[in-house]
């Protein structure tokens, strides 16, 4: 694994894990129109 597809994938992790627990992040994480793309993760 490169070390790119590493920091997406921790990126992604801690993302996810900050969704579960801020409601109002999780509302703007979930549109699919933010800058941030994780989607091929």
């Amino acid at each position: 694994m490169k070390g790119t597809e590493q920091f997406k994938q921790t990126i992604k992790a801690y993302l996810d894990e900050r969704a579960k627990a801020d409601e109002l992040f999780a509302k703007s994480y979930a549109k699919e129109n933010k800058t941030i793309r994780l989607t091929d993760v």
